[in-house]
């Protein structure tokens, strides 16, 4: 009887101490942390979570140097590509020139502007969220001298 009372004890005690483990976002630089958190949950979210999805764009202009001045043309190319999270201050572009990268980003909760150039064949993506339309602009990767601007709409 000793022995059961004894192991009574010590399960009750063992399901007190755990069920005092609060589930929440445990990341501090996550929008939604929780100090009173002490078992993360995988609930974090975080500013680059407002550009993740499968974007169906169109660019709309394209932006030349002519001279000492710019010609500005309609463009009509379309395309399809993916961003995704790898961290909260980096992203991935999939399909985005036909390929993938990492790029890291400046975030705020409507735009990010990830600068350097990717291997998928642009330098210093801007992108703008209006809604659910993503404004972007972005440099072409070219052996030229000239800067080349594209830029277009996306929606989910």
């Amino acid at each position: 009887m000793k022995n059961f009372v004894l192991f009574l004890i010590a399960t009750v005690s063992i399901l007190t101490i755990s069920s005092c483990a609060k589930k929440g976002c445990t990341d501090v630089s996550a929008l939604n942390f929780d100090v009173k958190a002490t078992s993360d949950d995988g609930s974090c979210a975080f500013l680059v979570d407002n550009f993740v999805g499968i974007w169906a764009a169109k660019d709309t202009t394209v932006t030349r140097p002519f001279g000492s001045s710019t010609i500005t043309s309609t463009k009509t190319d379309t395309r399809s590509f993916k961003i995704s999270r790898k961290t909260s201050s980096e992203i991935y572009l999939i399909g985005f020139g036909g390929c993938t990268d990492t790029v890291t980003a400046s975030i705020t909760a409507a735009s990010f502007f990830a600068t350097g150039v990717s291997k998928c064949g642009f330098n210093n993506f801007t992108a703008a969220l209006n809604g659910n339309v993503l404004t972007y602009t972005f440099t072409p990767n070219s052996s030229s001298s000239q800067q080349v601007t594209v830029s277009g709409k996306a929606t989910k």
